[in-house]
């Protein structure tokens, strides 16, 4: 596995944070160290190969020098030739184990965003559409979700620290809620389908998007009759609805920053 990965931590989560962007994966967590470690593993045995494949080359050259003691006669030499092979070969195998890498991280990547674009496209623009209307601080991040094509990923990477550090309350009343119940029941077998796609398992913020949605509509399907639930349950719906909502946002943008990317005439 070539991925590169930046990890970092900040104060202001105690979950996982994580977006891809290209072949950058990024990810913010509570314990870096574990993580890191993971990574070094992944691309050890890549190294430790290729370091050994230069030492036997290394060991070899010396050898002849032991013998010849004269520089100028290796490079006429057959020996020689045949000693710089592992070298050589380690370099060629690095190098095109790193370019199907990349191309197998591209094709993955182009494969689980065009599953999201399915989500947006099906439900998620209508539940945002929909929860936005009671968000009670929209205008505060509103400024910062009017996309043009001037946008560049310092910009969204600018906007996706914003709107991570936003506190998200929702006010849904009944008829709000009967409302979004009825757009996650439409869709609960695409959430579900979604959630069991093998694609996405790599995508983990987006499946925690998932599970707060599913959770959501979950929680809205067991209440038989939302006309007639009491504040207790209200509350508590409205704050399955902040999260869910808080997390579907960051995942909007995080897709128009790939269709800005990858797809500029889509994004216009």
């Amino acid at each position: 596995m070539g991925v590169c990965r930046v990890y970092g931590y900040t104060p202001a989560h105690t979950t996982p944070y994580f977006f891809t962007i290209n072949y950058l994966t990024v990810r913010f967590i509570t314990n870096k160290r574990i993580y890191v470690e993971v990574g070094i593993m992944k691309i050890n045995w890549k190294v430790w190969l290729y370091l050994a494949l230069s030492l036997l080359s290394l060991i070899m050259v010396g050898i002849q020098f032991v013998i010849y003691r004269d520089l100028s006669l290796l490079s006429h030499d057959l020996f020689f030739a045949i000693s710089i092979l592992p070298f050589q070969v380690g370099m060629t195998a690095l190098i095109l184990d790193q370019l199907l890498e990349r191309r197998v991280q591209q094709e993955r990547l182009e494969k689980m965003n065009m599953v999201i674009g399915v989500f947006f496209s099906e439900m998620g623009v209508d539940l945002l559409r929909k929860v936005s209307a009671q968000h009670d601080d929209i205008d505060t991040i509103n400024k910062n979700l009017i996309i043009n094509n001037n946008w560049t990923q310092d910009d969204f990477l600018k906007v996706m620290k914003t709107l991570a550090d936003h506190q998200y309350k929702v006010d849904m009343d009944k008829e709000d809620l009967i409302e979004t119940k009825n757009i996650l029941s439409r869709h609960r077998s695409l959430i579900v389908q979604l959630l069991e796609n093998p694609i996405l398992l790599e995508h983990e913020t987006f499946t925690n998007t998932l599970r707060a949605i599913f959770h959501l509509t979950e929680e809205l399907y067991h209440r038989k009759s939302l006309s007639t639930i009491p504040n207790s349950d209200l509350e508590h719906l409205n704050g399955d609805t902040a999260r869910a909502y808080g997390l579907l946002i960051n995942e909007w943008v995080r897709y128009m920053a790939y269709l800005k990317n990858s797809y500029p005439y889509l994004f216009s």
